[in-house]
């Protein structure tokens, strides 16, 4: 039902650089305003945050896209990506303590957060939209990658949580679940439950594995819009038999672990540019701190020969 006409967000359009503006803004004054305030102030904060999220996870359900969509759209509060994955288990993750679960809760946050906001797939491709429809989906989409965004910066900010680089090792592990649960979720709803939107069958060139929906995240493999690409030509070499096969002249991925490779050199790539950037003199320390313990660890094994 359209009650009346808004203009869309287009790339690199008005309301593309409005929202990059507006998400710079408010991360800036989030960050600044937890730093003067402490700890104490932050962790409320990003308690807030990661609750408010949380709850509109499923609330989006009462807006008019989804409503109207009813009971089908009820899979959406559930983990069809990665960014709904962060959103119900952000909670547990920053609650938790744990130093590799909040590793994950800052660098896929403030990783993903960014690149939603220079590439809102969501807002430009929801052609289908119009009206006040559009309006609270767009204004939901937004939100939702800004609190994703702010938490964790928030976190590490204010001192709640110190990056180190000898656990990055653990981030692609932890993705990797990530994609396994998401992976679950959509097999869940299409072969098993067959909810419309999903896809039905398993194999096939419009299978579950084929590749050609139910896959935001690419937990089965490289989207199909990827094919004729250059990234289509490496898939023959991406580990066959390891880690893609070929079935009919259609080539399938290992769901999850195909991604796991390069998820690490991803990892060690991105991640020490992230750590330097949000710690600078810390990741200085700890890189002195690292190469003297080898040098003694290589001192002792001399000494023992």
């Amino acid at each position: 039902m359209i009650l009346f006409a808004v203009p869309h967000v287009r790339y690199f359009g008005i309301y593309y650089f409005v929202a990059i503006f507006g998400m710079a803004l408010l991360a800036t004054l989030s960050v600044f305003l937890c730093k003067k305030k402490g700890p104490r102030f932050a962790h409320r904060f990003i308690l807030a945050l990661v609750w408010a999220n949380f709850a509109l996870h499923f609330v989006k359900q009462f807006t008019l896209y989804y409503f109207e969509r009813w009971p089908y759209s009820l899979s959406a509060s559930g983990v069809p990506n990665l960014c709904a994955f962060f959103v119900l288990f952000g909670p547990l993750m920053y609650l938790s303590k744990n130093k590799y679960l909040r590793d994950y809760f800052f660098y896929i946050g403030v990783l993903s957060g960014i690149l939603v906001f220079f590439w809102p797939t969501t807002a430009v491709e929801a052609t289908y939209l119009d009206g006040l429809t559009y309006v609270l989906e767009c204004i939901r989409f937004y939100l939702c990658h800004l609190l994703i965004l702010i938490a964790p910066l928030c976190m590490v900010a204010s001192g709640l949580h110190k990056l180190e680089f000898r656990r990055l090792w653990a981030i692609p592990l932890c993705f990797g679940f990530a994609l396994f649960i998401i992976a679950l979720h959509c097999v869940i709803c299409g072969p098993l439950l067959r909810l419309p939107g999903y896809i039905g069958e398993w194999f096939g060139p419009n299978g579950i594995f084929g590749r050609q929906g139910s896959n935001e995240s690419m937990q089965f493999g490289p989207q199909a819009k990827f094919d004729k690409t250059i990234l289509g030509s490496l898939y023959p070499f991406w580990f066959p038999y390891l880690l893609s096969y070929n079935i009919d002249g259609v080539t399938y991925f290992v769901p999850v672990l195909w991604m796991i490779p390069a998820l690490y050199l991803g990892t060690y790539i991105i991640g020490p540019i992230m750590l330097f950037l949000a710690d600078p003199k810390g990741t200085r320390i700890g890189w002195l701190t690292y190469k003297q313990k080898r040098k003694m660890r290589r001192n002792a094994r001399k000494n023992k020969c």
